[in-house]
């Protein structure tokens, strides 16, 4: 069996419908794909409509959606429709040792951590998830074993909805990626972490694309920075600056 990379890319998520930056993420992939002997799925039926289930909740469903495909696999990884790899990216399944692979959330530290200390008081108060152990879900490696924490996200979601929503404040239900940090840790899976290469987030992401000379005169090429020090772009911020970055990766690397 081969490994898959499976991006989810709803075609009634009408966010980012028809824009290029999720086209060139798509594309980054394919080119990845085919250099590594592996093969690309796009998701892009929903299984739930967004108001009873929001886009982020059904990315659990993944291994489900493979399996009534019809598509065998050893290790998928599952990364969002803003994630870019650079084809110099080595071939993370290799890395993993079929352990759950992901990156270190370097986001926004007190948004997340008000994510997982929620998470903390309400249903997991013997958790020892923190800020420093807590995965961003944008680009994840797993395989069958790990089926059990996905089900019970879905579980989760299924029985305390209300629950989640009164604590999260939030019509969007976007933690899911806290949940299965909760979850993963709850079945003892242990995390393969990958360098922080493998999932550079914004803002930190933007100092990649700087040309420029220094007040000493040491001038940084964001080609060459960027072939040194990364594998794999993850862009969270505004749309037009994800239509330009990307189309830089995709004229520049592709």
């Amino acid at each position: 069996m081969k490994n898959v990379v499976v991006m989810l890319n709803f075609k009634e998520d009408d966010s980012v419908k028809n824009l290029p930056f999720v086209d060139n993420c798509a594309k980054s992939w394919e080119v990845w794909c085919s250099k590594n002997d592996t093969d690309f799925f796009v998701v892009s039926d929903k299984i739930q409509s967004f108001y009873a289930m929001p886009p982020q909740m059904q990315k659990m469903y993944t291994m489900d959606i493979l399996t009534n495909s019809g598509v065998e696999f050893d290790q998928i990884a599952q990364v969002d429709y803003d994630v870019f790899v650079l084809p110099h990216c080595p071939n993370f399944f290799n890395m993993t040792n079929h352990e759950f692979g992901a990156g270190l959330d370097g986001g926004f530290g007190p948004q997340l951590n008000r994510s997982i200390q929620m998470c903390k008081k309400n249903w997991f108060p013997d958790s020892k998830i923190a800020w420093d152990c807590y995965f961003n879900s944008g680009f994840i490696v797993y395989n069958q074993k790990h089926a059990p924490a996905f089900k019970d996200v879905l579980n989760f979601y299924s029985t305390k909805k209300d629950e989640w929503l009164q604590a999260n404040k939030s019509p969007d239900l976007t933690d899911d990626q806290t949940l299965l940090n909760f979850f993963l840790e709850k079945n003892g899976f242990p995390v393969y972490w990958f360098p922080r290469s493998y999932n550079v987030l914004d803002p930190w992401n933007r100092y990649f694309f700087y040309d420029a000379t220094d007040e000493l005169g040491r001038h940084i090429n964001s080609v060459e920075t960027i072939k040194q020090c990364v594998n794999v772009f993850h862009f969270t911020g505004d749309n037009d600056y994800r239509n330009r970055s990307t189309q830089f990766l995709r004229e520049k690397f592709l």
